[in-house]
């Protein structure tokens, strides 16, 4: 069982200095017991209210933005160089979203009871709350501990209290840029020449972090190690059109 709800805003406008502006931001949540055959790791098959929680695709906040800018010509004599200068468009997007949320499992249990599951959720650690297992913070400054694992504590062979995507990894920033010309040759055929730059700030995001706790003691739980994405790209293209 699923349900989703959420708030769309929508704006739109062309002004009068050449630019374009077509934005969305949603707030949403959406709930699941089950997202897809992966989430089994951490489902509880015989109690299907226990795995109640956020769906693994759920983002809380997310903004697009996307533009055109016509660039004014700055050459009104000598045709020929006036094709070439004139007439170029600088567009882009952006995508800032929440992180997607994730579960902390348990240590790996020999259980026949999980024998499906091979981990179950921890329990929350006397005294803690979810609250309390949560950084605050630049994620960079956080990348050895991105939440506190002490907040948890290994249920042994049996579901821990702790629930399903109870946290969330780091918020995903996405800007693309692209400056593009259109050369026309005749009614039928025209050329379009295009550089595009994505992931214009070379902006690192990072994935969500370490999340089993061993047997004994805590280990790398909590720490980021991987990114996703990659660095700034850049593309220079010729396209054709007849």
């Amino acid at each position: 069982m699923s349900t989703y709800h959420g708030l769309q805003v929508n704006y739109r406008r062309r002004f009068q200095n050449r630019l374009l502006i077509n934005a969305a931001y949603t707030w949403a949540k959406a709930l699941d017991n089950i997202s897809s055959d992966g989430g089994q790791i951490e489902h509880d098959a015989f109690n299907s209210r226990n795995n109640r929680g956020p769906a693994d695709f759920d983002r809380t906040h997310r903004l697009t933005a996307a533009w055109v800018y016509e660039l004014p010509g700055v050459l009104k004599s000598n045709s020929l160089a006036r094709t070439f200068v004139n007439g170029w468009a600088l567009s882009g997007m952006a995508t800032i979203q929440s992180g997607s949320p994730f579960t902390v499992l348990g240590a790996a249990t020999g259980n026949a009871y999980f024998a499906q599951v091979a981990r179950v959720r921890p329990d929350l650690a006397a005294g803690r709350t979810i609250e309390s297992a949560r950084k605050d913070g630049r994620v960079q400054d956080r990348l050895n501990s991105f939440f506190d694992p002490t907040a948890f504590a290994n249920s042994e062979d049996r579901w821990g209290n702790a629930g399903r995507n109870i946290l969330r990894g780091p918020r995903q920033t996405q800007v693309d840029f692209a400056l593009a010309k259109t050369f026309r040759f005749a009614e039928r055929y025209a050329a379009e020449m295009r550089w595009e730059a994505f992931n214009a700030f070379n902006q690192t995001t990072f994935s969500n972090p370490s999340n089993s706790l061993p047997l004994v003691g805590y280990g790398t739980t909590g720490t980021i190690t991987s990114t996703i994405g990659g660095p700034r790209t850049m593309q220079v293209a010729l396209r054709l059109r007849f």
